[in-house]
C-alpha cells in the first residue's frame, strides 16, 4: 500500500481540469468528476513515517555473532532489537 495526499492530488487534477473540460471527452470530464467525489468518501488512515533502528542514530550495532538474532541495542532505552523495529522516539541519522 502506497500512502497519498488525496487532497493534493484532487488540487492538483482539479487546477488541470478546465483544460480536460472545455474540450475533453464525456468519459474525461466523467474520471474528474469521479475523482472529486470518491475522495469526499474514501476511508483515511492516520499515518505517520517511521525511523527504523538500523536507520536511527540511537541503535548501536550488537556483535552479530554473539547475539544472531539481535543486530541494534537501543541508546534512548528502549532494548535490543533487530534493524527493522522502530519506536516513537526514533530519528533519521544525517
Amino acid at each position: 500500500m502506497r500512502l497519498i495526499d488525496a487532497d493534493d492530488l484532487v488540487a492538483k487534477i482539479m487546477m488541470e481540469a478546465p483544460d480536460f473540460m472545455d474540450g475533453g471527452s464525456s468519459i474525461t470530464k466523467a474520471f474528474i468528476m469521479a475523482m472529486v467525489k470518491t475522495r469526499s468518501v474514501t476511508p483515511t488512515i492516520d499515518a505517520v513515517p517511521i525511523v527504523r533502528c538500523k536507520n536511527c542514530p540511537y541503535g548501536a550495532d550488537f556483535d552479530i555473532d554473539v547475539y544472531p538474532y539481535v543486530a541494534y541495542q537501543c541508546a534512548k532505552g528502549y532494548g535490543s532489537h533487530t534493524g527493522d523495529w522502530f519506536c516513537a522516539d526514533g530519528e533519521l541519522k544525517e
